[in-house]
């Protein structure tokens, strides 16, 4: 794993794919008074989409071949999905979700509880 742009833009090592075969993930960045320090902006995703997406890989990966280590890592996903959209709902003044981890999220902030709402000046 190598940082592209710190907390933003990651370019991740691919596996049988030959030597030096890499993949990125970008994660949003916005710029504004509640994200000190960001000079630029541009889309991405989330950690929380992204942790969904580790979850479903580790769920097929305990299909294949049972582990309790597996059983560890979706709970800790479980948690820190969890975490991220409380987090979220907090400071979008809104009641966290019944189920932030499977539940349907708002098109425009990718949070799972909002019902499209949040960020009304925005267009996306």
């Amino acid at each position: 794993m190598k940082v592209v742009d710190p907390g933003h833009k990651y370019a991740l090592s691919l596996l049988d794919y030959g030597e030096n075969a890499i993949t990125s993930i970008t994660f949003v960045k916005r710029m504004g008074a509640n994200y000190p320090g960001n000079t630029s902006s541009y889309p991405g995703t989330t950690l929380q989409e992204t942790m969904r997406a580790c979850l479903d890989r580790t769920r097929y990966l305990n299909h294949q071949k049972w582990s309790v280590f597996n059983l560890i890592v979706q709970y800790c996903l479980v948690i820190a999905v969890c975490a991220l959209e409380y987090r979220a709902a907090l400071r979008h003044r809104r009641w966290p979700p019944l189920h932030p981890v499977n539940g349907a999220t708002c098109w425009k902030c990718l949070h799972v509880g909002c019902t499209g709402s949040c960020h009304p000046a925005r267009s996306m």
